[in-house]
């Protein structure tokens, strides 16, 4: 297989099968992305499509500045960001861990059915699972990759500062202050 940025170039000359093997190299990371984001097998499925459409639709407009998966990754997290927009209403699993104030893993695990639940406790599940999708969507666009790779994709250190092209001390301390600003958000609203 060719790598990634000569699929590109041949892909923006309109050769499908180029497009075929740059699909074929990156829907694995695509979907796991997405899955971590949406929590859904079927949400990511169609937004994986709707991602590599969008791609296709903007191929010209690759200058090369970052690494070809990085630029499909932000095609896709922009297509998820607009699911989960349209879709807030609903809302989905996000499961997020955080240090607490003594520095321990703290877990926030949002459940995705409120059927056994009263409705009283259903409508505050459903309240924090709005607050963490608002807080992690209210997020600066490089604290939001880190944790997202981090805790949805389940990436190390060094293979989020190898995507995202960062040190690891970068990619630590980003991480961090993502953590602290969840944790601030949901403290300020009562979810915590």
């Amino acid at each position: 297989m060719q790598d990634q940025s000569a699929l590109i170039k041949r892909a923006k000359k309109g050769d499908e099968t180029a497009f075929s093997e740059l699909v074929k190299a990156t829907e694995a990371s695509v979907y796991r992305y997405l899955y971590a984001m949406v929590k859904s097998h079927e949400d990511a499925l169609d937004l994986s499509q709707e991602t590599y459409l969008r791609l296709w639709r903007t191929l010209a407009s690759y200058r090369g500045d970052c690494s070809p998966t990085t630029w499909i990754l932000r095609i896709a997290k922009n297509t998820a960001i607009d699911h989960i927009r349209k879709t807030a209403k609903t809302g989905d699993v996000i499961p997020l861990t955080y240090p607490d104030k003594d520095g321990v893993e703290t877990s926030v695990e949002l459940p995705d059915s409120d059927t056994d639940a009263n409705p009283q406790e259903a409508l505050s599940r459903k309240q924090t699972r709005e607050a963490v999708r608002k807080a992690i969507l209210s997020l600066p666009e490089e604290q939001r990759d880190v944790i997202i790779l981090r805790e949805f994709e389940d990436l190390s250190y060094e293979e989020i500062a190898a995507r995202l092209s960062l040190e690891i001390g970068t990619v630590k301390s980003r991480l961090s202050r993502a953590r602290h600003a969840i944790k601030d958000f949901l403290i300020s609203g009562n979810f915590l």
